[in-house]
């Protein structure tokens, strides 16, 4: 019991400057931070709070379940932000990079590892194309976000998005779309075809002749998707405010907050061995 308590008190200021700090992620996190930031006054408040909730959890699931998520989403955010470097490199590439995706996913109200990935899918083929690190990325962003609004405006489930994405930068990294990698598109993202076709100035059908004659080249579809930005930015204007957006950005946001108390403090890491602390001695506690 001493030990526990010992090893709780060590870590109490940083659990409290965790909770703090989720105050302000936003009322869609509140449940969140209640769970994290009640009864951090003292540590002797805290243990008495969780005397309280023992009898009423279900085994440890709900302390052991808020541990996971902090260290989930600071892990996702990590290892995105290394998958990114390794296209970028590190210093102001990454940066820019990294700010980049963060603004796309919260302006098209996309997942931020969806938006990673799939900037640094483009970046890498562009690289490979011949482009400079800092031409692939700029040219990477762009479509991204290009990419991003027109899986939007489809209004497509996020699985049959990711299945078109993919098969989309497979075509491009392999010289050219067509075959399985071309139907993919065709079917489960038909806004993202229309945009390829409007931009080569094409039908649906006529864009389909080409993808079976090998003509839709990474260039020809990088240079449609390039000339469609525009349009697709002013349509995608007009989509109306959903819950599911709210709700999307909402979660973006607390991934980013992890990732900066991470990054400035340690603190999630703090937070969530806390929580695994209390949670592997409820019992020693609850019997005090």
């Amino acid at each position: 019991v001493a030990q526990v308590r010992d090893s709780v008190k060590d870590l109490g200021p940083a659990y409290q400057g965790a909770a703090a700090s989720a105050q302000n992620a936003g009322a869609g996190m509140v449940r969140t931070h209640r769970a994290i930031g009640d009864g951090v006054d003292s540590i002797s408040q805290q243990l008495a709070n969780l005397q309280r909730l023992y009898v009423g959890l279900s085994g440890l699931q709900g302390l052991k379940s808020m541990a996971t998520d902090v260290a989930q989403t600071a892990d996702q955010v990590n290892n995105l932000q290394a998958r990114l470097k390794l296209v970028t490199g590190e210093g102001q590439n990454f940066a820019r990079a990294w700010e980049g995706v963060q603004d796309i996913s919260l302006r098209t109200h996309s997942a931020l590892e969806e938006t990673g990935t799939l900037f640094a899918r483009l970046a890498q083929s562009g690289k490979d194309a011949g482009l400079s690190t800092a031409d692939a990325s700029a040219q990477a962003l762009a479509l991204t976000e290009t990419i991003n609004q027109a899986i939007q405006l489809g209004g497509a489930s996020a699985e049959a998005s990711k299945a078109a994405i993919t098969q989309l930068v497979q075509g491009l990294q392999s010289g050219a779309l067509r075959g399985d990698e071309f139907n993919s598109v065709m079917e489960q993202a038909p806004r993202l075809a229309r945009a390829l076709a409007d931009g080569i100035g094409v039908t649906t059908g006529e864009l389909r002749q080409m993808a079976e004659a090998g003509q839709l080249s990474s260039d020809v579809v990088i240079k449609a998707l390039q000339g469609q930005s525009q349009a697709g930015a002013t349509e995608f204007q007009k989509l109306p405010p959903t819950v599911g957006r709210a709700l999307q950005d909402q979660t973006t946001n607390w991934s980013l907050y992890i990732a900066e108390v991470d990054k400035a403090s340690n603190g999630s890491a703090m937070a969530a061995k806390v929580i695994n602390a209390l949670s592997a001695n409820l019992e020693t506690i609850a019997g005090l």
